[in-house]
């Protein structure tokens, strides 16, 4: 999956906006094999804190120091340690049937 991101015109203090992705929001089927954020920006990764708990998020090093940045200075969601995992550029990894390149 590429980014989850929190619809601009939604209030993020309301209910749940996360649309019903199986395996990524929801608890019914087999879960995503990992979220990837192209950048750290609330329309992009504003959805992480309703995705499935144990789904890999893969982000650049710069990506994952905004989104710590983000959760302490402006009460925006963080990525848990266990969930995080650091792309580096031009180093493939394998998810599920991928293989990614940063």
């Amino acid at each position: 999956m590429l980014d989850a991101g929190l619809p601009l015109d939604v209030d993020p203090q309301g209910n749940n906006p996360a649309p019903p992705v199986a395996g990524l929001f929801d608890l019914e089927g087999p879960p995503v094999d990992g979220l990837f954020l192209s950048h750290a920006h609330a329309d992009h990764s504003g959805l992480i804190a309703a995705s499935r708990a144990h789904v890999p998020v893969w982000m650049s090093e710069g990506t994952s120091k905004m989104i710590l940045a983000g959760s302490l200075f402006a009460r925006q969601p963080s990525v848990p340690q266990a969930r995080r995992k650091i792309l580096v550029a031009v180093q493939a990894v394998g998810v599920g049937p991928f293989r990614v390149t940063a």
